[in-house]
């Protein structure tokens, strides 16, 4: 979930704004705060929410979790911290959604009802996320899934030059030097696994977003 955070908010109003609102209403949820974000615990076979408590009680197999991590578009998130306890990874490149109206109203995508000011980035602006994540990611699942998503977004929402062009107006020579360092055959291959499409697709897709 991207959050935008005015360096400018002090610890009193904080709390009263758009982010503040966000995280009240994932704590009624019950979730709690974990590393990144929130943490909520479910019965696997039932579905049935269950509390931290309640899952140490049961085997790990027993018992799925469903994480919402919080995203703000600034570092500068000292008062963040001091006033809900945890500091998360930022990530600047969201704040042209919010600054910048590059963001698309969620409403027009979902069945519910959701407030105008509930957005999602642009396809092209998740595209140069993805490229400016993989290199830092430590699991190599979330490599494989990045690489997965960025091949999805390239390939299946609009014209793939437009979408390269798009993305590549985001991030810098040295993201995409970086990008393209962490990026082996290995990767490639288990990437393509997951989407159960043949490798060499995804390899021609990544290599010419590099080109």
């Amino acid at each position: 979930m991207g959050v935008h955070v005015d360096a400018s908010w002090t610890v009193e109003e904080l709390p009263t704004t758009p982010v503040g609102d966000s995280i009240s209403a994932i704590e009624n949820l019950g979730y709690t705060k974990s590393r990144f974000g929130f943490v909520q615990n479910f019965l696997r076979d039932s579905q049935e929410r269950i509390s931290e408590g309640e899952a140490s009680q049961h085997s790990m197999h027993d018992v799925f979790q469903v994480y919402i991590d919080v995203i703000p578009d600034t570092t500068e998130l000292d008062v963040f911290r001091e006033v809900f306890g945890f500091k998360p990874p930022a990530e600047p490149l969201l704040a042209p959604a919010f600054e910048e109206n590059k963001g698309e109203r969620l409403a027009e995508y979902v069945s519910w009802s959701p407030g105008a000011e509930k957005l999602i980035v642009s396809p092209e602006l998740l595209a140069a996320m993805k490229i400016r994540s993989l290199p830092d990611r430590d699991k190599s699942h979330k490599r494989v899934k990045d690489v997965a998503d960025l091949h999805a977004l390239l390939w299946y929402v609009t014209d793939y030059t437009d979408m390269k062009t798009g993305a590549l107006e985001y991030v810098s020579d040295s993201d995409v030097e970086q990008f393209a360092d962490a990026v082996d055959d290995i990767l490639l291959e288990e990437a393509a696994s997951l989407l159960q499409i043949e490798p060499q697709l995804i390899t021609n897709s990544i290599n010419r977003l590099l080109q």
